[in-house]
């Protein structure tokens, strides 16, 4: 199914003590994005499952017709077959110029067909603690009518160094409450996740319990200084791209459903 909405969630708890930790560094991406293409304006509603932000997100195709290797496809070359059909009769020539010229002319109106799509980009931060995050996404889903394959949610990532982006398009929630509850809610695991780095703190006791009470404090904590100077360039910039790729992608399925 295409859709021309998308449902981006930062994950993070609500308390505004929790803002800016390294649990709620999804929450602080949202908020980062929204704000630097003007999704200032925030509305809560039980309803919506939390905060959300609507902007509209226009995208131009890069190559309209593609060939191999990215180029455009045009298998018409006027000066190759005229000099081939020198001898040709006059009628054939006028055929074959005919043929080309009709070519051309659809290339051209593939070229300005399709060429601009908008997306409803809504962006939402759950109401709910981390663990429960899945019941507002459900809300946000049911509420603006968006595809499970169309939502992208940021959350933190223990088991990558700072700096470090990955896209998942699917699978199991790799130990992320909030993954886990969002596929428990929405009874799918189909949906794009961008699992940002945080780190793991280091193993100073060997006692699993001890070292897990550790982590727990650690996701809690804020951010230093140096690693939001990370965040705020090399991480949100890693995040915009990835962003922008996924709606190549969507245009791209959307403009060829309808060509």
């Amino acid at each position: 199914m295409c859709n021309n909405k998308f449902l981006i969630v930062g994950l993070g708890n609500p308390e505004k003590k929790l803002e800016f930790t390294r649990h709620n560094i999804g929450k602080f991406f949202v908020n980062r994005i929204a704000e630097e293409y003007g999704g200032t304006n925030w509305i809560t509603k039980n309803s919506y499952g939390g905060s959300v932000s609507l902007l509209n997100y226009k995208v131009k195709r890069r190559e309209i017709i593609k060939g191999k290797k990215g180029k455009k496809n045009n298998n018409f070359d006027s000066e190759k077959i005229l000099k081939e059909n020198q001898n040709q009769s006059q009628n054939e020539i006028n055929l074959k110029n005919n043929i080309i010229e009709e070519q051309q002319e659809l290339n051209e109106q593939l070229e300005n067909k399709n060429n601009e799509v908008t997306f409803q980009l809504y962006f939402l931060k759950p109401k709910y603690y981390i663990n429960e995050s899945g019941k507002g996404i459900l809300k946000a889903v049911k509420k603006f009518d968006i595809p499970n394959e169309n939502v992208i949610i940021i959350h933190d990532n223990l088991d990558k160094k700072l700096g470090h982006v990955q896209l998942k398009e699917c699978g199991s929630a790799n130990g992320h409450n909030g993954i886990r509850s969002t596929i428990e809610c929405l009874g799918t695991d189909k949906f794009y996740r961008i699992r940002i780095g945080i780190d793991r703190p280091p193993k100073t006791d060997k006692n699993k319990a001890i070292y897990n009470t550790l982590v727990g404090d650690y996701v809690l904590e804020p951010f230093k200084e140096k690693e939001f100077i990370i965040i705020n360039n090399e991480i949100f910039n890693k995040v915009i791209d990835i962003l922008k790729e996924l709606a190549y992608k969507k245009m791209e399925q959307l403009t060829n459903k309808i060509s």
